[in-house]
């Protein structure tokens, strides 16, 4: 998948909650805050479980950042440490099995 062409739609059809973007219906993660400083926290939906994939792309498509984390009952708000990223604005792509959600955020 060339994510260079999800750019446009992604930043039209979001399926985070962000900020500004709370309003959107039934998001499926919501990540916080927004600017984010060092840390942004993503929240996932009760009952969520597995190994979610993280890629962080800036608006020219470049991945800036990719790892995974474990999602569990007890762990349903995850820590993604952005501290290394300069400031600017980002495209965050999350995927737990065979579902994936994107989303966007500013980092100060």
């Amino acid at each position: 998948m060339n994510f260079k062409n999800l750019l446009i739609p992604a930043i039209g059809l979001l399926l985070f909650s962000f900020g500004a973007y709370a309003d959107i219906e039934e998001p499926r993660l919501h990540a916080y805050p927004n600017p984010a400083n060092e840390t942004l926290y993503i929240h996932f939906p009760t009952g969520t479980l597995g190994m979610a994939g993280v890629e962080i792309f800036d608006l020219l498509g470049n991945k800036v950042l990719d790892g995974s984390m474990s999602v569990g009952i007890e762990a349903a708000t995850q820590v993604l440490h952005i501290n290394r990223l300069p400031a600017g604005y980002y495209i965050i792509r999350v995927s737990i099995a065979d579902d994936e959600s994107i989303g966007r955020f500013v980092k100060q």
